[in-house]
């Protein structure tokens, strides 16, 4: 090689090392202009008692700052077009659920840790600690508080990302108004807690209004409230809640409690065999042992309310689908996130965009120290442009609280936009159902997968038959007992003395008082009292028909038994409460004639050919003499319970219970109580001359009677 190509060669190698010495300093000026913003937030949060499903609050938050500071994906881009990286600095500390440790956790995470940004914590400690940060202008962002108290307090520093939770049960207590025919409505809510006491105060609110426009026939029989302290007081607490929506003929409960509450109340009502047309409980149904717990049978077609479910179809540029975020959830933790996981993720998401959204477009100054902590508190420092165009120095902790009062955002968790209070009013609140043992999304109906079931479809062999048999006196008839017809709760009911058997009328044992009986104290088959009448002993596993009170079945005495067996200590005292209070009824309300029934003596002359029958001698009292067997009430309260558990054939009259006497029948003959068919007895049939029964029908309700009669019959043995 010659001096000249050497020469060349040389000029070459000096040129591409100050390219590439170029090259260098460039790469280091973008990287020094290039930062991280670590953004630091904190929440002070337990896991046990009323905090329990705040851990799903927490893990929706670290599953937002694990992604976030795992992948570049949130970006603050300056005037200059130079992108920032942001991320989370997460900080939880458990406060064991807690007012107390909770409160100094929070000072703690703004005084000496010094963070940015607070989580809200559960609604329990919800306004203690958003005084605290307000009263220290620290932005704090509830997850999981929906009262309207809190933000109507309008403290500047306080957001909230949640619906309302006064909206939660109102979309079902429409259906169950209008598709579930609910009349009878029993609330229930723990009133020293702000969610559960707002979320069924507006429940009764729109029953008692709205909805009672819409559906005149809905009623709210009850607002029972009680606290934290009557519950720790009486360890079978849920137990007499259920026994009091019983007692008071609900035919549909909504409750406002916690997970473990709303497990026993379904589970006591299960276990009393008590069918009920809707039940709608706060938080329960979502938590995932709900199912697990109960067994899928029995948590089936409970209502909750939510702001979230994974069925739902929202997206963001971040988590992606409502699907996907499940998959990440999943892949995370193990665990399919519930809506409070959601919420939660959603929250943190909603901060990042307004950090970032709040110094997109900013200039920002050359110093290759700066951070989070002087981005937000030093004004002199952040150069913006407002919304006409124009130049404007902010500080910038206001800044973010300003962009995110204004944020309209589309989440995997719906749509976020504040009003004055600062709180989420651009989304729904969802309704769920579980339906084959899943929890599912039924209303409103744009993000519903499934259709809700309302009412809830009653089993074929199902009778509300309580444990005990309560007493009643709201039975008025219409003057006499020979019309055979009452009304009963505003149902027509029929009347049918029992002529099979008379009742023990020593006074000194029945301690009736004769003038309880002329106001028709009513025994109702399906009442409970605390009356202390019978009772059965029963199982979780077991159904109320399964085993007969007090063990033993009663059989009717034989007819040819002796006349003195009717001695006062026959009587049970127990038996003679005649002023209880509540009622129960079995759910049925008067509807189509059965075609036969195994009570209506007129059978005989049915085909023809028999003798005639004097239907008004046959409802008299046998002559003086007459081997009639004599029963206690409690006896024949016994047998009542019996029948209760043998009348679900389409062929057998429900039996509703019994009045001790009528005007103009003797004092010691029990008049049943029937559900009243609509041609009354076979024996009014019989005399309708209106009325033409050709051998077909005659042949066909002969079949019904024998039908009921050979069910019977199989039941005994």
């Amino acid at each position: 090689m010659n001096a000249s190509s050497k020469q060349r060669c040389h000029d070459t190698a000096a040129s591409r090392a100050k390219a590439l010495e170029r090259l260098l300093i460039m790469l280091l000026i973008h990287c020094a202009q290039s930062r991280v913003f670590r953004v630091k937030v904190g929440i002070a949060v337990g896991n046990t008692a009323q905090c329990s499903e705040m851990e799903d609050a927490h893990r929706g938050h670290k599953l937002f700052a694990d992604k976030l500071n795992s992948a570049q994906t949130l970006f603050i881009e300056d005037s200059k077009g130079e992108k920032h990286r942001l991320l989370f600095e997460y900080t939880r500390y458990n406060d064991d659920c807690d007012q107390g440790k909770h409160n100094d956790l929070v000072r703690k995470l703004i005084f000496e840790d010094k963070v940015h940004f607070m989580l809200g914590s559960t609604p329990v400690f919800a306004e203690s600690e958003s005084l605290i940060a307000n009263n220290a202008e620290k932005l704090m962002y509830h997850c999981c508080v929906g009262p309207d108290s809190l933000y109507e307090k309008d403290m500047k520093n306080i957001f909230g990302i949640t619906v309302s939770n006064t909206r939660y049960p109102l979309k079902a207590l429409k259906s169950m108004g209008l598709a579930g025919n609910v009349q009878r409505l029993y609330i229930f809510s723990l009133s020293d807690n702000i969610f559960t006491s707002s979320t069924c105060e507006s429940a009764a609110e729109f029953a008692g209004g709205i909805l009672a426009k819409l559906s005149p026939n809905v009623e709210v029989i009850k607002m029972r409230q009680y606290t934290s302290s009557n519950v720790s007081a009486d360890s079978s607490f849920y137990d007499h809640i259920v026994d009091e929506a019983i007692d008071l003929q609900a035919d549909a409960l909504l409750g406002c409690d916690f997970k473990e509450p709303g497990i026993a109340v379904t589970r006591a009502l299960a276990n009393r065999n008590y069918y009920v047309k809707a039940l709608w409980l706060t938080v329960a149904p979502a938590h995932a042992d709900f199912v697990p717990s109960l067994g899928p049978e029995v948590a089936n077609n409970v209502l909750s309310a939510g702001q979230w479910h994974p069925a739902m179809t929202f997206a963001d540029e971040f988590f992606g689908t409502t699907a996907e975020y499940r998959g990440v959830f999943e892949q995370a933790f193990n665990l399919t996130p519930s809506y409070v996981a959601a919420q939660a993720s959603a929250t943190s998401y909603s901060l990042a965009v307004a950090v970032r959204d709040a110094f997109q477009g900013c200039t920002l100054p050359d110093d290759p120290g700066l951070d989070m902590d002087q981005l937000l508190s030093n004004s002199s420092m952040l150069e913006c442009v407002d919304e006409d165009g124009d130049a404007i120095v902010v500080n910038g902790y206001k800044h973010v609280k300003r962009t995110l009062a204004q944020q309209d955002l589309l989440t995997f968790f719906g749509e976020v936009a504040f009003n004055r209070y600062r709180r989420n009013i651009a989304k729904s609140a969802a309704t769920f159902q579980i339906l084959d043992g899943m929890l599912q999304a039924v209303l409103p109906l744009e993000f519903a997968n499934k259709a809700i079931v309302m009412p809830w479809p009653e089993p074929e062999n199902h009778e509300n038959v309580p444990a005990t048999i309560g007493v009643m006196k709201q039975l008025l008839w219409d003057g006499s007992w020979e019309s055979g017809k009452a009304m009963y709760k505003s149902a027509l009911v029929a009347l049918e003395p029992l002529t099979e058997a008379r009742l023990a009328t020593k006074a000194s044992a029945t301690g009736m008082d004769p003038a309880s009986t002329a106001e028709g104290a009513f025994q109702d088959a399906n009442a409970s009292s605390t009356a202390p009448l019978p009772a059965t002993e029963h199982s979780s596993n077991t159904s109320f028909c399964g085993s007969e009170p007090h063990g033993q079945p009663v059989r009717l005495p034989s007819r040819h038994a002796n006349q003195a067996s009717n001695t006062p200590d026959l009587e049970d005292p127990a038996s003679s409460h005649s002023h209880g209070e509540q009622s129960i009824s079995t759910g049925k309300q008067p509807g189509q004639a059965r075609k036969g029934s195994v009570f209506f003596p007129a059978v005989s002359k049915l085909l023809g050919g028999t003798k005639e029958h004097d239907v008004d001698q046959e409802r008299q009292p046998p002559v003086h003499g007459s081997a009639v067997p004599v029963l206690t009430k409690k006896q024949v309260l016994q047998l009542l319970w019996q029948y209760k558990c043998l009348q679900v054939h389409p062929n057998i009259v429900p039996v509703m219970g019994v009045v001790w006497s009528l005007p103009s029948l003797p004092s010691n003959l029990p008049v049943l109580v029937l559900e009243c068919e609509e041609l009354g007895a076979l024996s009014s049939v019989q005399e309708n001359e209106t009325l033409v029964l050709d051998a077909v029908k005659k042949l066909d309700i002969a079949m019904d009677l024998a039908t009921a009669l050979a069910y019977l019959h199989a039941q005994v043995r």
